[in-house]
């Protein structure tokens, strides 16, 4: 399980500036009901960063999007590991020995969600616009190469803010609708063959 938070130390400041802003918000109703703000797990800056829509309510009680204990963290989790990962792996089986440095470059994913607060289903237009000004901000620290939107209020809402312009960009299911289908392996498998050929050309 990969539950971890990692920050380059140049980008360190800039995120704990970024928390300090974010974490005590009230501009929208979502910040009633919240325990804990949920930011991100997982390496910044990243070459990949998965977009949810909302923190559930493992989250809001942890602040870890997508926690791998819950039921639609286990799966997105699992995306990874049967994507991100698999890549890794078969770069490093095939760098070919040679005399002088050979560099190893593995890619680095996270996760966050278009709001921070939990929400009980898709969180209301208003939220997500009282939240988008976070949201552009943790992108452009991020840096990723590719934007995984994960359902289709992540989808609708960077596709709709521009925030994919200067970025390659995807679209899986969300885990949770994934397990309401009749076959959810069949659509798990979709999203790791739609994650693998967006790998192939990053």
């Amino acid at each position: 399980m990969t539950i971890i938070q990692r920050v380059s130390p140049a980008l360190l400041p800039m995120m704990q500036s970024h928390i300090c802003k974010w974490e005590q918000c009230c501009l929208c109703p979502l910040s009633e009901n919240r325990f804990k703000p949920v930011f991100f797990r997982g390496t910044l800056p990243c070459d990949v960063l998965f977009i949810g829509e909302a923190p559930g309510d493992s989250e809001n009680m942890t602040g870890i999007p997508f926690h791998p204990n819950a039921p639609a963290g286990e799966i997105l989790e699992r995306i990874v590991e049967e994507t991100i990962k698999v890549h890794n792996y078969h770069i490093n089986q095939n760098i070919i020995p040679c005399f002088g440095h050979t560099t190893i470059y593995y890619l680095k994913w996270a996760m966050t969600n278009v709001v921070v607060c939990c929400s009980e289903g898709s969180p209301p237009e208003t939220c997500i616009k009282s939240c988008l000004p976070r949201l552009s901000e943790f992108i452009k620290m991020a840096k990723p190469k590719l934007l995984v939107a994960v359902g289709k209020v992540a989808d609708s809402t960077i596709i709709k803010e521009g925030l994919n312009k200067q970025t390659k960009m995807t679209v899986i299911a969300h885990p949770s609708w994934m397990l309401r289908q009749e076959d959810p392996e069949l659509e798990i498998q979709r999203a790791i063959l739609t994650l693998r050929e967006a790998l192939d050309v990053l």
